[in-house]
This record gives structure tokens, C-alpha cells and sequence, in this order.
């Protein structure tokens, strides 16, 4: 009875173990530009095409992320973390830090300097 409950308890702590060290990364995946705000006025994706941003595409794996541009054929590579559902992404392109948030499947990215806010969908 010992051994068993000996087991038992071995068991259960190696399990809580494994799930407290194992943590998913809420980011990974592609995600795709559904649509964006300019103030409270939303923009389509069919507006955001004809800007030259639709069709943008994150891709986040392994702390890795490759950011496409399909309306104008650009492709960047980077790093990200994410911390809570708030992530950071670098670009080895560009100067500075892309902030944003996820939350019910979405990706929302927030320039706070023009007011936009672009939202991506996991596809």
C-alpha cells in the first residue's frame, strides 16, 4: 500500500513538474491582416490592399518571425518575445520595436504615435 501511494505521489509531482516548466507559446503560427482603425474608423482589407500593406502576414516560431507584404512583395525577418499576451517584435530591417497584443485569436498592433491600429487573425 506504501509502494502504491508512493507511486501515486511520484506520479503527480512529476507531472506538475512537467506542466509548470512546459510553457506554450501563445504567438506561434501565422497570422494574417484582417483589417485595421484609423482613429475609430475602420479600414477594410480591401482599403488596406490599396495602401500597400494588405495581405501583411506575421509568422512567429521559436522566437523567429517573418514578416511578408504581398501587395508589395516585401519579406523581413526578426526576433519577438512575448510575455503575458503582450509581444515585442524586432525587425532586422527596420529601426525600433513593433508592440502589440493578443487576445481572443487576434493579433492587435497599436502605433500610438498615428493612431493605428492594424488586427491580424490566426489562420
Amino acid at each position: 500500500m506504501k509502494k502504491k501511494l508512493g507511486m501515486l505521489l511520484f506520479s503527480i509531482i512529476l507531472v506538475a513538474g512537467l506542466v509548470s516548466c512546459s510553457s506554450k507559446d501563445i504567438a506561434e503560427g501565422t497570422w494574417e491582416l484582417i483589417k485595421g482603425y484609423s482613429g475609430e474608423v475602420e479600414v477594410t482589407a480591401d482599403q488596406l490592399q490599396e495602401q500597400g500593406i494588405g495581405g501583411t502576414t506575421f509568422t512567429f516560431k521559436n522566437g523567429t518571425v517573418t514578416i511578408k507584404m504581398t501587395a508589395s512583395s516585401e519579406e523581413s525577418e526578426g526576433t519577438y518575445t512575448v510575455e503575458g499576451n503582450n509581444i515585442t517584435i524586432s525587425s532586422a530591417n527596420e529601426e525600433g520595436t513593433i508592440k502589440g497584443t493578443i487576445a481572443d485569436e487576434e493579433l492587435t498592433i497599436t502605433d500610438e504615435n498615428t493612431s493605428l491600429k492594424l488586427v491580424f487573425k490566426r489562420k
